[in-house]
């Protein structure tokens, strides 16, 4: 129902509008017309207005003048009137069929549209009756690139270049398409051409700093996107890139500026909401990213790239019911979209409900991957960059990988057939039996920084006998810091490796490695992909990330006898190599002086805390009931764990813990994370540490053993549950770790509520835990166990 009063509002303002037509009609006619060249004099002067009017003056006068309608058309497509610039290129048509302006400036205004097939129709009509036209073929070529027609825009846009090869813009437009074939290489190039041609081009320059961060060659990227902003502090593109930059080398809070500037520049460019979306949710701004992505939904509709990028950042927060939903929907609109299928497939939980739930998900990988790899299936055109995220959470199930991931591994070879890659001319390690050769070995991970895998490996790197051996360092963008700089200096060779890893793989092959050492296989999708790849005769891994790789060319895993027995060689796909010692050369953290006490809390010195500072995603449905029978054996204890991953990962472990536990949930509390000094203090004020049931501890368990703090482990058959127990057999020392998981609760109580026994195995840690630190007998049984391999290769390819 339409109230009276609306309808009078209504009516008031329909004659207005026609008060305003007529008004306009009069004074059109009361002017006195303008020639043609006048009024593009008076638009270049900046006086749009007035020459829009005298435009449409000209149009009555000269109805039937197709000069006039196209100097109308025109002025209408500078304002962006699209809807009046399209009837007026109509009218030019209608006029004369013959000529190409109309046609070319419809084709244009058509394209503004999105009417993509319609605006094809109308540039190949202008360019059939232009014949040789650059800006024409250029219009042509960069609409077919848009309807993906990529083959039509390189045939045209190669005429273009041939008959205008000092042309800027059609260089840059090569260099565009280019990059859509995945030459990048040749994109470069093209862009390179137009910044020559135009070294002010700022759309060239931003287009090159985006080609290069996608070569991994991040420094000139960076130099000419600052070249780019330098000439235009507002040009979406320089922006949006640079935030693509600023994400890639971790600068997020930088990245997120740019993203958010380039998006309010150019609202409608998908690329950086969506980059922006994936930022603000990895930097803990959750709730903005979805909210970006629902922007970009309500305006386009359920494209499948938001649906995809919806679908990760669900899949990253555990809301796996709301990926699989953007997952059907994308396969309701494409049902043979692979990437969609292959991540509904490979759902993993980082927080599993319970023992079924993990059961379940696993047997669903094993049956799609084994029907994924009985298909025929059009490889992928790059990584998966979530692929071994899956890899990675299996590892926390306490089940044997070995199976599965060589089949993912399978998979992943079958999607992306670069990862096969073969470096034609490996190391000849025969050089090695000539006097004085030194073995090349490469140490390669994403982790060398302040990080638990570079304080485990910067010992090695810095030990290693220089006079045997020669170490190159490899890390990738977006990991420097001040420690970084250790691995820099005590190497001999230190490469960034590009993030695509076929670059990746050819930067590192340049230095002939006779072996490469994968220090943490499975912690990250980049090392993960470079991997399959054969870039050295000898590739092997150690336990950085204590689970098989089931990749094929990963050749040897570096486990010890405290953590593994021939008999463990079941669990792996590469040859398990058994060291005495523990492969590690660690420096004992340094101890605070001051004293501490749980008045720093807020808690009264009778209560017991036990500690489990651990990622949330070790916490197995099995340790449950041990926290359980702990909390309800000593009314006291809290258990004190740290806000360690998302949110939405504590509050799905929380829910879980009140059904597995109903009665003593409330006692689990939560810590924020906190620095290494805080974290000291923290370690300090527990009675008892707690490692994980089912995946143990690594570097909290040498910094545990290392302040003398007991640490109470119950091992089972699987190496990633075995640290702890190997650090106290190389002490000597047997009283915290347990057969059971009964009798791990019954050992947590007894030393936290017996304060002279705890008191006297904290000062047996302490005294003997310096066998654990800056000790050089792993880094002399790692460099005798590569001479042995290298001698074996050597006898192995000689026969």
């Amino acid at each position: 129902m339409v109230h009276h009063s609306d309808k009078k509002h209504q009516d008031k303002l329909k004659r207005q509008r026609k008060v305003a037509a007529k008004a306009r009609r009069l004074a059109l006619h009361s002017r006195p017309s303008l020639s043609a060249s006048d009024i593009m004099q008076l638009a270049a002067s900046g006086q749009v207005p007035q020459a829009l009017l005298a435009a449409e003056q000209l149009t009555q006068q000269q109805p039937e003048s197709w000069q006039a309608w196209n100097l109308l058309a025109v002025i209408h497509d500078h304002l962006r009137q699209l809807d009046e610039a399209e009837r007026s290129y109509r009218t030019v048509t209608q006029l004369a069929p013959d000529r190409p302006e109309g046609w070319h400036g419809l084709g244009k205004v058509q394209g503004a549209q999105r009417a993509l097939p319609a605006a094809v129709s109308s540039l190949q009509r202008a360019a059939e009756l232009a014949g040789q036209d650059v800006a024409i073929l250029r219009d042509l070529a960069r609409t077919f690139l848009l309807v993906g027609n990529v083959a039509a825009a390189v045939d045209t846009i190669h005429q273009a270049r041939d008959l205008a090869p000092q042309c800027p813009d059609v260089w840059n437009l090569l260099g565009l398409i280019t990059q859509q074939l995945d030459q990048m290489e040749e994109a470069a190039e093209a862009f390179c051409q137009a910044i020559e041609l135009r070294p002010d081009f700022v759309d060239a320059l931003a287009n090159l700093g985006e080609c290069l961060r996608a070569l991994g060659q991040l420094e000139q990227a960076q130099q000419f996107l600052d070249r780019a902003l330098k000439l235009d502090p507002q040009h979406a593109n320089a922006l949006g890139f640079s935030g693509m930059l600023a994400a890639m080398t971790g600068q997020r809070p930088r990245a997120i500026e740019l993203l958010q500037a380039a998006v309010q520049r150019n609202a409608r460019y998908r690329l950086f909401r969506l980059q922006l979306a994936r930022t603000l949710v990895a930097h803990g701004q959750i709730d903005a990213g979805l909210q970006q992505l629902a922007e970009l939904q309500e305006r386009f509709g359920d494209q499948p790239d938001i649906l995809l990028e919806r679908a990760g950042i669900h899949a990253v927060l555990c809301q796996l019911d709301d990926s699989r939903d953007c997952l059907d929907r994308l396969l309701q609109q494409q049902p043979g979209q692979l990437l969609a299928r292959i991540r509904r497939a490979l759902l993993v939980p980082q927080i599993p409900t319970d023992r079924q739930e993990i059961a379940g998900v696993r047997q669903q990988i094993e049956t799609q991957v084994n029907a994924l790899l009985s298909e025929d299936m059009e490889p992928l055109a790059a990584p998966l960059d979530d692929f071994a995220n899956t890899h990675f959470y299996l590892s926390y199930h306490g089940e044997n990988n070995r199976s599965i991931n060589q089949r993912l591994s399978q998979l992943y070879r079958r999607l992306y057939p670069g990862a096969n890659h073969v470096q034609p001319q490996l190391a000849d390690l025969r050089r090695l039996q000539h006097p004085g050769s030194k073995i090349r070995i490469a140490f390669v991970s994403k982790n060398f920084s302040n990080h638990t895998i570079g304080r485990l490996n910067i010992g090695l790197v810095q030990g290693l006998d220089r006079n045997r051996f020669e170490v190159t360092t490899c890390v990738f963008p977006g990991s420097s810091d001040s420690f970084q700089a250790k691995f820099q200096q005590a190497s001999d060779h230190f490469l960034v490796l590009s993030g695509d890893s076929h670059q990746a793989g050819g930067m590192l092959a340049e230095h002939q490695p006779d072996l490469i050492f994968y220090t943490d296989l499975g912690m990250d999708p980049t090392t993960y992909h470079l991997a399959h790849q054969r870039l050295a005769p000898i590739q092997f891994t150690t336990w950085g990330h204590p689970i098989t790789t089931g990749i094929s060319t990963i050749d040897y895993f570096i486990s010890s006898d405290g953590m593994d027995s021939e008999a463990s060689q079941a669990h792996y796909s590469e040859k398990l190599v058994l060291f005495h010692h523990l492969l590690l050369h660690y420096d004992r953290p340094p101890l605070l002086s001051e004293s501490v006490d749980k008045s720093l809390l807020g808690l009264p010195d009778h209560i017991r805390l036990y500690l489990c500072p651990q990622t949330l995603f070790k916490m197995h449905p099995d340790f449950d009931g041990i926290l359980a029978q702990i909390l309800r054996a000593d009314p006291s204890g809290l258990v004190m764990m740290v806000k360690l991953g998302h949110e939405t990962w504590r509050q799905r472990l929380l829910a879980r813990f009140q059904r597995s536990m109903p009665d003593v949930a409330a006692r689990i509390l939560w810590m924020e994370r906190m620095s290494a000094v805080q974290f000291q203090h923290f370690f300090r004020l527990g009675d008892v540490a707690l490692d994980p049931y089912r995946f143990g501890s690594g570097n909290t368990c040498l910094e545990a053993l290392s302040m003398g703090i007991p640490l109470v482990t119950c091992p089972d058959a699987y190496m990633r549950t075995r640290m702890a127990s190997a650090c106290y057999q190389r002490m000597d020392l047997s009283d915290p770790v347990t057969a059971s998981p009964e009798a791990y609760a019954e050992r947590v109580i007894q030393i936290a509520t017996d304060r002279d026994y705890r008191h006297h195995l904290s000062q047996q840690i302490q005294q003997r835990a310096e066998v654990l630190f800056g000790n050089t007998a792993a880094l002399r049984e790692l460099e005798g166990w590569i001479e042995s391999a290298v001698a074996h290769h050597i006898q192995h390819a000689e026969t």
